[in-house]
């Protein structure tokens, strides 16, 4: 079985490491009324793990490659910015 969950995200910062559930699929990220709220299509009862997520602004040179990077979403707050998951293995712990 599967649900969508909705997670709060305060503070927003331009790096931020979310505990989701293992394998969580990613549907949308909205920033309204000063709040970020990401929602994710999940297996009920699944363990949670730590993902990176990283926000740039149009024209910011990125420490990543492209294969590194799973883009999420572009919306505007004071400035338009980019939504990106972090995916490179180094940070995971992988080899």
């Amino acid at each position: 079985m599967v649900v969508v969950d909705r997670y709060d995200i305060q503070p927003i910062t331009k790096e931020m490491e979310l505990c989701l559930p293992a394998g969580a699929k990613i549907l949308a990220f909205k920033y309204e009324r000063g709040g970020s709220y990401l929602w994710v299509l999940n297996e009920v009862g699944e363990e949670y793990e730590r993902r990176k997520f990283i926000l740039v602004s149009t024209n910011e040179v990125l420490p990543y490659t492209k294969n590194e990077l799973v883009y999420i979403c572009t919306f505007e707050a004071n400035c338009v910015l980019h939504l990106f998951e972090v995916v490179d293995k180094l940070w995971r712990g992988e080899e």
